[in-house]
């Protein structure tokens, strides 16, 4: 509870600083209060941090953990605000010029920073790795919201990873990424497929290396598109193992500057050694 709810319950400041010494109540932030024990779940834990700044909204984990995306405890629970509240123990407070009544969801005990921006939010004080893996457990994540949020909040740190995101939850053509392989293998060193779109043992593979009996399977499908299909994907892998061919799956990240490296001496070991 707040000072000010406290206050309107009736009780003067001798009254609370007297519940204080009893451990009726306990101090959570400054002017916020908890009912009997120090110990809140997670919903109290969010409701207390919001209303301890002013103008609070939930955002970047704690947000993520308002939606469900991570149940990791935490040791402090982050607030963004246009105000002049700083962090204190316990609490990241996250101020910003200006946050856009569009960005801001609000439920009837707090408001919550909308999904979207919340990864705008979590792109700029996560690594790759961790941004990845909460993005991926969001099933339903707006690509044009996640677009609109980044133009909102321009040039915040994160926008490279954010970019990196959307590539994984939009879905590219066939002839998009084809180009986009035939480029990087010119520029990685990485040895021309002989044929594109080509038949091999009945299924028509992106990418076919005859002498070496490699096939590379170029899948632009979204994210949880491709989780989907991996059931059939992986039976389509097992008979062109059974036939003596190599099966090479690569996803729109895999070409990505950061990534490049590490496909691309993968590429060239399983060519080389085929």
């Amino acid at each position: 509870m707040t000072y000010e709810q406290l206050r309107r319950l009736g009780l003067t400041d001798d009254a609370i600083f007297a519940r204080l010494r009893v451990g009726r109540l306990h101090r959570k932030h400054r002017g916020i209060y908890s009912l009997g024990h120090r110990l809140l779940r997670p919903r109290g834990e969010w409701f207390a941090a919001a209303w301890a700044v002013d103008g609070g909204v939930l955002s970047h984990q704690s947000a993520a953990a308002f939606y469900g995306w991570t149940d990791s405890p935490m040791a402090e629970q982050h607030v963004t605000t246009t105000g002049k509240s700083t962090s204190r123990p316990g609490l990241r407070v996250h101020r910003v010029t200006v946050l856009d009544a569009r960005d801001v969801q609000r439920f009837p005990l707090v408001a919550v920073t909308r999904p979207a921006r919340t990864i705008i939010d979590l792109a700029e004080v996560l690594p790759w790795t961790e941004l990845r893996a909460i993005a991926d457990r969001v099933r339903h994540l707006d690509v044009r919201a996640v677009r609109d949020a980044q133009a909102r909040a321009a040039r915040r740190r994160g926008a490279r990873n954010v970019r990196r995101i959307l590539g994984r939850l939009e879905a590219h053509t066939k002839s998009e990424f084809e180009r986009r392989y035939l480029l990087f293998c010119r520029r990685q060193g990485v040895p021309l497929p002989d044929a594109m779109n080509q038949r091999v043992e009945g299924f028509l593979v992106d990418g076919h290396y005859e002498a070496q009996r490699v096939v590379v399977e170029l899948d632009g499908r979204a994210f949880h598109a491709r989780r989907d299909q991996m059931a059939t994907d992986r039976r389509r892998d097992r008979k062109l193992l059974r036939a003596r061919y190599a099966p090479v799956r690569l996803v729109w990240e895999d070409l990505d500057d950061d990534a490049a490296r590490a496909t691309t001496a993968d590429l060239i070991d399983i060519l080389q050694n085929r």
